[in-house]
């Protein structure tokens, strides 16, 4: 089955004293999921996710809890590393044949949350609202990670 790499951001932030994460039903899959879609050719994940942020909700956007000593020379550098790395089974929809995404998934947070605009549907997740069965457990899961890097970030 066909691989694509992709790149999903879990986006915490601190809205009315309560950790929350951003999440948007996938229109085509159905699923509460975080922002993200696939890395394109001549870009590497950190650039990818910066774009699919701005591009789905108009919002730049900061990689939070990443180490401050990430190699750098002159011929060679070290990409932040993701929370964690999924392989998963996407189903055929519309166009698109059933493949494999590589998802490497990030924890971020804006500056700018009262100015989010989406055109799919979406919603602040609070922590304590993580337990709910519309959510795959995958994704309950990265939130938390994400929402437990944000409170060692802020």
């Amino acid at each position: 089955m066909e691989k694509h790499l992709a790149v999903t951001g879990y986006l915490v932030c601190n809205i009315e004293d309560d950790y929350k994460v951003l999440l948007h039903k996938h229109k085509k899959l159905g699923y509460w999921l975080g922002i993200g879609g696939h890395v394109e050719r001549n870009e590497n994940p950190i650039e990818a996710l910066r774009r699919e942020c701005l591009e789905e909700i108009g919002v730049e956007i900061a990689l939070i809890g990443q180490r401050n000593d990430l190699f750098k020379s002159s011929y060679a550098w070290e990409l932040p590393p993701p929370i964690n790395i999924l392989e998963e089974k996407v189903p055929s929809y519309v166009k698109k044949k059933k493949h494999i995404h590589i998802d490497l998934s990030y924890g971020v947070t804006t500056r700018s949350p009262d100015k989010i605009k989406m055109e799919e549907e979406w919603r602040w997740i609070g922590e304590f609202d993580l337990n709910n069965p519309d959510l795959l457990a995958e994704v309950v899961i990265i939130c938390k990670q994400a929402i437990d890097i944000y409170k060692n970030y802020a």
